[in-house]
């Protein structure tokens, strides 16, 4: 019997939630996307519209599609923006945002999230190459962003996260030798929101946007 919809629906959402891809993750190419469910591209496309238009996954042409709600887009602003800022601001901005955002985790962070964020820093922590690294890293301040409770507040992230993630700062995501102290300043901030502690969640992750900032910038 031919699978319905709704049945292949739910095929696919337990594909994305047995191979862990969080929100914003990429999904793979609909030909092997298609393979793996053991349907045929044009009912997985007939999926991914319904869940696009649900606002479950959002695509961005010559990327691909991701997981989520689409974030607020940059490009919007015709570019002008990007134009008037640079790396040192972006970095600036993560030091006033994101320390805020570790102090709501602490408040609100649900037993989901503590599992996201344990499992980024095991990742982490098991010393793989800098690409990957770096992808960890993104998906953890990500999951504390998500913890933080606030819809707003996230989406405000992901914009941030989309200026950090442009060609022009990519440069800045080399490796360097502070992937150590990185993981260690992770732990502290995670550990300070799995134990309700939102002053301390805050000074953990400014101190660490500090230490950031100076291994990149040198002051």
């Amino acid at each position: 019997m031919t699978p319905t919809q709704a049945e292949l629906s739910r095929k696919l959402h337990r594909y994305l939630q047995q191979n862990r891809l969080s929100d914003h993750a990429r999904l793979p190419p609909e030909r092997e996307l298609a393979e793996n469910l053991g349907v045929t591209r044009n009912r997985l496309r007939g999926i991914l519209r319904r869940m696009a238009a649900q606002g479950e996954i959002w695509r961005h042409v010559g990327k691909g599609t991701f997981i989520g709600r689409r974030p607020l887009d940059p490009a919007l602003n015709n570019g002008e923006t990007m134009v008037l800022t640079s790396p040192r601001e972006v970095m600036d901005a993560r030091l006033i945002f994101e320390p805020l955002l570790a102090r709501l985790a602490a408040f609100n962070a649900t037993s989901a999230d503590a599992r996201e964020m344990q499992l980024c820093l095991e990742k982490m922590q098991a010393g793989p190459a800098w690409p990957t690294w770096a992808s960890w890293d993104a998906r953890l301040h990500r999951a504390i962003a998500k913890a933080s409770g606030n819809a707003l507040l996230l989406a405000m992230f992901d914009t941030l996260q989309m200026y950090r993630n442009r060609d022009v700062f990519r440069t800045l995501d080399r490796p360097f030798q502070g992937t150590d102290m990185a993981s260690r300043d992770h732990a502290g901030v995670v550990k300070a929101i799995r134990e309700r502690d939102p002053v301390r969640a805050e000074a953990a992750m400014r101190k660490h946007i500090l230490l950031l900032r100076q291994a990149i910038f040198g002051d």
